[in-house]
Parts: structure tokens; C-alpha cells; sequence
């Protein structure tokens, strides 16, 4: 739902290869910080802090800190 949404605001490119990073409130979309307004909007999304989306090859790994769940 919010990798849709970002897509939907021009954030990123769901055919595409891209990270999302969230830490200590600010959210980084393919290495890119976002603004505030960006960052509150998507914020509620993410339930722990330093976690990161990364969709590479057509796979989707989310990392939690030192975590790490694979999604085919």
C-alpha cells in the first residue's frame, strides 16, 4: 500500500529497483532525504526505527536494524 502511494506522488517507480530507509523520523527514498512533509505523511507505515525497504532483481528485503525478512 505505501510503496503504491509513494509511486502515486512521483516518489519512485514500482517497475524499478528502489530503498526506502526509515530512521529517526526521516524517510530516504533511493538515497534521496525527503521533506518533512514527505517524511509525516509515510511515517506512520514504519513501526520500529532503522528499518529499510530495498526491491532489487524483482525481490523486496525489509531490514529491520540488524534484521533481515525476504519477500518473493
Amino acid at each position: 500500500e505505501m510503496v503504491y502511494a509513494m509511486e502515486k506522488d512521483d516518489l519512485l517507480d514500482t517497475d524499478e529497483d528502489y530503498t526506502i530507509e526509515y530512521r529517526s523520523g526521516e524517510i530516504s527514498i533511493n538515497g534521496k532525504k525527503q521533506n518533512e512533509e514527505v517524511s509525516n505523511k509515510y511515517k506512520k507505515y514504519f513501526k520500529r526505527d532503522k528499518t529499510s525497504i530495498i526491491k532489487e532483481d524483482g525481490e523486496i528485503n525489509i531490514k529491520h536494524g540488524s534484521s533481515n525478512t525476504h519477500i518473493d
